[in-house]
């Protein structure tokens, strides 16, 4: 490689290791380099998670990187100075190497170095880590699959599902598919509390210009109604309170009472109190047999579901050791080759 790699010399100072020849000369290393095309390309990404999501991203991670920077970043390695980089990213190219990740993490390196038809080694000191893309990437037996599924699901189907079942504004039966919380904090100045909402918006499409309609807390009754996006004046239909659904009691680092109207730094309450700022459930996304979706505001029954799930999870704790159920930090290894055809 001719970037500059260090070796540790006798006197403890770092020098740089020069090149075995410049045949080892790499695309990544070229002036070339789409570095710009690329970034773009990465830009779109991650602007875009909800229509391209791999493999690899399938579990929640810190800091998942893109795979189109790792996918630019093999070829690069793996090619002459003189390789259209670009041309190569958008067809079924091909690598013939290995790539080792000693810091994993979430998979991006080791999945993208498969698509390309390399060899992949991952370890990560993160005992998660490796369980996440090992399960990630290696190929199940469908039938093993199904069978812990069932497993699961007869063990626990119905436990769960009552937490999530509720009642409906005809009377019905529906499934909530999202609980919806708000943190809370006391006002300086009156002692009551104020949910720090940003804005009364909660739930909108991910492409408003196409469907507008949002769903609207009542910062005063609770209850849910629709409007459209971008509109700064509602009338909640229950209470007939008008008010500027944008605009929430917190903005950056100071709330605004709703009750006494005073602002405070949200910081101090936080600090006066000594604990974390509270939560609030205010609102649900529930679906009915017929598979209709919609949003209603939480009831009593929803709050004493989960002072229930609470509590069965407290006793549970209390008599089960969950850390012997974790495995222990080793640096697990995982090696890959050519999983995808």
């Amino acid at each position: 490689m001719q970037t500059e790699l260090f070796d540790l010399q006798e006197e403890g100072a770092f020098a740089p290791r020069q090149p075995a020849c410049d045949s080892e000369a790499r695309a990544i290393e070229d002036q070339r380099f789409p570095f710009e095309e690329i970034s773009k390309i990465a830009q779109q990404e991650s602007w875009r998670k909800e229509i391209n999501r791999p493999i690899y991203h399938l579990h929640k991670w810190w800091a998942q990187r893109l795979g189109s920077v790792f996918r630019a970043l093999a070829l690069g390695a793996f090619n002459p100075p003189e390789a259209d980089i670009i041309d190569q990213f958008y067809k079924p190219s091909r690598i013939n190497g290995t790539v080792f990740d000693p810091f994993m993490g979430s998979g991006t390196t080791l999945g993208e170095v498969l698509k390309l038809g390399g060899r992949a080694v991952g370890q990560d000191i993160n005992p998660v880590a490796f369980f996440l893309v090992s399960n990630a990437l290696n190929l199940p037996h469908r039938d093993a699959v199904l069978k812990t599924y069932r497993e699961i699901e007869a063990d626990t189907a119905t436990r769960l599902l009552e937490y999530y079942s509720t009642d409906l504004q005809d009377g019905r039966r529906g499934q909530v598919l999202y609980f919806f919380w708000v943190k809370i904090v006391d006002c300086l100045h009156c002692d009551r509390p104020v949910d720090l909402f940003s804005s009364y918006v909660f739930a909108q499409n991910a492409y408003p210009n196409r469907k507008p309609e949002v769903r609207i807390v009542c910062p005063r009754c609770g209850s849910i109604h629709s409007g459209k996006h971008g509109e700064d004046d509602t009338q909640c239909p229950e209470c007939q309170l008008r008010f500027d659904p944008l605009a929430g009691a917190a903005g950056k680092t100071k709330a605004t009472c709703t009750s006494c109207r005073k602002s405070f730094r949200i910081v101090d309450a936080v600090r006066k109190s000594a604990r974390p700022p509270r939560h609030r459930l205010y609102a649900k996304l529930v679906v009915d047999a017929e598979g209709e979706k919609t949003y209603l505001a939480c009831d009593e029954n929803d709050c004493a579901a989960f002072k229930k799930a609470e509590q069965e999870l407290s006793a549970f704790a209390a008599g089960n050791d969950l850390a012997r159920t974790l495995p222990r930090f080793s640096g697990d290894r995982i090696g890959l080759s050519e999983s995808f055809p």
